[in-house]
Parts: C-alpha cells; structure tokens; sequence
C-alpha cells in the first residue's frame, strides 16, 4: 500500500536548504528532524522535487510529492477506498474514509505552517468542506459539532487573508478542539 503526499510552498532560502537536509536525512535512514516529520513519513518509495526560484529575494516555490509504503492494512486503509469513494445511504462519504482523508489533508495543511508557508489551496479547500461533511453525521460526537464548526470558521477567515499566524493560530485550536472530541468519543 502507498500513501501519497503533496505540498505547494513558497519558502525562503535559508527554510529551501533544511528542508533538503531534514529530506537527505530521511532518505539515508535516520531520524527526520523536526518538523518535518509529518511532512517526510517512513518508508519513502518516491519522491519528486521541483524548486523554482522567485524573482528578486522571495525565495523559491517548491512542489514536492511524495510516496510512502505503508506497513499492513486496516479496515480504514484498503485499496478498495482509494480506488473510489464508498458512500453511505444519504450520498456521503463513509465517516471512516471521510476521516482519513481528513486526517491526511490535515497533516499536510500542519506541515506547510511548520514551514512558515501557506498550504495547498487544494487541500485547504477539500479540508474546510469535508469538515462540514462531518458535522452532518448524527452519534460522532454532535455535542462538539458548535465548538468544532467555530475552529473551522477560523481556519477559514484566516486562510481567505492568507494570514500566516492566524492560519497556524487557527489550526492549532483545531488540533485542540478534535482532542478534546477525541478524549471522549475514541
């Protein structure tokens, strides 16, 4: 099985030259410096770097994308489920695979804001629309849907201005909001 990841960043010199450390060092087997161990998972099988300069001292825009074997499968991670979305009765996506998904594009949004860079618009926006997917499924912990909803709002204002503070502010209360869920309903 393989997981693939995807990043769009715009990044200074001196953010270009540790992220191609932190990536040597994963590719020669030791350990991922932080905090690019959410962006570089184990088992890297490939990985495809485009880099491209900005004009003047803007530094460089830099498309990365990533494959990753992972170990085993789960009932949630089959390639069954990435061949095709499976639906539930009421035309959504099966909770499960909603959050996994969720999970991943939640990853990948944490891990440019590590960077100091803005996420793919792609992934923010699949994001913010499956989080209010979720809110929609009855019994998955509806008494945290309000507080839930409030956190995306945030997410959202922030990234509409491209507000890079606000956009880690706001993803981190978010990360907050889906522990305090978390505790109780897993």
């Amino acid at each position: 099985m393989t997981q693939e990841l995807k990043y769009d960043l715009a990044l200074p010199g001196t953010e270009l030259a540790a992220l191609l450390r932190a990536l040597a060092d994963t590719l020669e087997g030791g350990p991922t410096p932080e905090p690019y161990q959410a962006m570089l998972p184990e088992g890297l099988s490939r990985v495809r770097l485009d880099i491209k300069p900005q004009p003047g001292d803007r530094g460089c825009r830099v498309k990365l994308k990533i494959e990753a074997r992972t170990e085993g499968q789960d009932e949630d991670h089959n390639d069954e489920d990435a061949a095709a979305p499976r639906l539930d009765a009421a035309g959504r996506p099966k909770y499960k695979s909603l959050k996994k998904k969720m999970k991943a594009d939640f990853k990948t949004i944490h891990a440019a804001l590590a960077l100091g860079a803005l996420p793919d618009p792609a992934v923010v926006d699949a994001f913010l629309a499956d989080a209010e997917t979720m809110c929609t499924y009855p019994d998955k912990g509806d008494s945290h849907y309000p507080e839930f909803l409030e956190a995306v709002a945030a997410l959202r204002a922030a990234w509409q201005e491209r507000d890079p503070a606000a956009l880690r502010a706001a993803a981190d209360e978010l990360a907050q909001c889906k522990r305090r869920c978390h505790d109780i309903y897993k």
